[in-house]
């Protein structure tokens, strides 16, 4: 369930969770809070320097500023909308 949850939350598939829980010590597995929070860590942590890393022609800013409700998005979804409207 977390892993469908990690699906629709911050759009990773199976394989970035798997990476994900691979990366928690094990005698945690037990703990969905504590799964949950790892997995939010470690996107927020991945869309931090994502989010640092990409520049966006000033076009991409123009239209993203116009869609309502797009700066309330995650951050990783905020990249993927701003792929979406560079192509």
């Amino acid at each position: 369930t977390v892993a469908v949850e990690s699906a629709k939350e911050y759009g990773i598939n199976h394989s970035e969770f798997i990476a994900t829980m691979e990366s928690l010590d094990k005698a945690k597995w037990s703990n969905i809070r504590g799964i949950r929070a790892h997995v939010r860590e470690t996107q927020e942590s991945k869309d931090k320097a994502l989010n640092e890393s990409r520049v966006w022609p000033l076009e991409v800013g123009l239209v993203f500023n116009q869609i309502e409700g797009a700066d309330a998005l995650p951050v990783s979804q905020q990249n993927k909308l701003k792929a979406n409207i560079n192509q």
